[in-house]
Parts: structure tokens; C-alpha cells; sequence
């Protein structure tokens, strides 16, 4: 899996521009409410991940219903259609 190379800052949701948001299942269990820009990338949303400290070990997203893997870090939330969606996060 592709843990994203560098990370960008932590996203700051611009309230002017269309957002998104998305419910975050971490591998631990825990449950992230993420708020994003439709312009935000798969990239920052592996940053959220690092935020909440489960960036650590190598790891897959899985977006949808069936869940496919977000393997396009540059992919923008609105590209990879993550509005109103679950991810998961799943250990390698």
C-alpha cells in the first residue's frame, strides 16, 4: 500500500467553496466526522488519518459500498465521489 510519500499540512476547509463530508472508520475502531473541500485530495485525507495517529503502520483506504481502495492520492474528493461516504481504513 502507498502511505501517500510526503503529507501536506492538515486541511483547512475553505467555508467559501464546496465542501464534503465523510465518516473516517480508523483501524482502531474509532470514528472520524471529516469535513473536506470537494478540491481536498485522497492525500489530505491520509493526513487526517496521521492526525488521529493511525498513520503509522502501511494501510489501505477503502471508500464505498462495495468498498474500493482510494489508491489515487492526487485523486480530488470530489473525483473519487467520497461525498456522504464511508472510509475505512484497513492494515496491510
Amino acid at each position: 500500500a502507498d502511505d501517500g510519500g510526503d503529507l501536506p499540512a492538515s486541511p483547512v476547509v475553505d467555508a467559501a467553496k464546496p465542501t464534503a463530508k465523510l465518516q473516517l472508520r480508523l483501524a482502531n475502531g474509532k470514528r472520524v466526522a471529516v469535513t473536506l473541500n470537494l478540491d481536498h485530495t485522497v492525500r489530505h485525507l491520509r493526513r487526517v488519518v496521521a492526525d488521529h495517529g493511525a498513520g503509522d503502520a502501511p494501510y489501505a483506504l477503502l471508500a464505498g459500498f462495495p468498498p474500493k481502495p482510494l489508491d489515487d492520492n492526487d485523486a480530488t474528493v470530489e473525483a473519487a465521489g467520497l461525498n456522504g461516504v464511508a472510509v475505512s481504513q484497513k492494515l496491510c
